[in-house]
């Protein structure tokens, strides 16, 4: 449930701010996000592992702010599962963000409307009432 939670609030925002932010690294970030999607997932697990483990800076880190390792834990378990559901999300939500008329975010703006009211009265709810891809 928390990695779904963690899953949508990051794949939503990511992918909102990559289609309104024209950035350089654009095609970097985008293969970077997708990585969990085309390696096999004890490559994944390796690479969890690695960051996590307690002797990457990370792992030292979190184990001394929370004062027990995050390896092999509920919340190391959340992590792994936020990795592995991240680009599904991400990918659902880009395509579903591109597919809503440019004209009708324009005449929001146009009346007014700023840009967070544009995303949650017009994307948002263009998104979730029409499963996404569709006009």
């Amino acid at each position: 449930m928390i990695s779904s939670i963690l899953s949508t609030i990051m794949g939503i925002t990511l992918a909102w701010f990559m289609y309104s932010r024209r950035t350089k690294g654009r095609v970097f970030f985008e293969t970077a996000f997708m990585l969990p999607l085309v390696l096999p997932p004890t490559v994944v697990g390796f690479l969890l592992l690695m960051l996590l483990g307690r002797r990457s800076w990370i792992g030292q880190f979190a184990e001394w702010l929370f004062s027990a390792p995050i390896i092999f834990s509920w919340g190391a378990a959340v992590i792994a599962s936020v990795v592995v559901a991240f680009p599904l999300v991400y990918q659902t939500m880009k395509t579903g963000i591109n597919a809503i008329d440019n004209q009708l975010k324009e005449a929001a703006r146009s009346s007014g409307a700023k840009e967070w009211q544009v995303f949650v009265y017009i994307e948002e709810l263009k998104l979730m009432s029409s499963g996404g891809a569709r006009r």
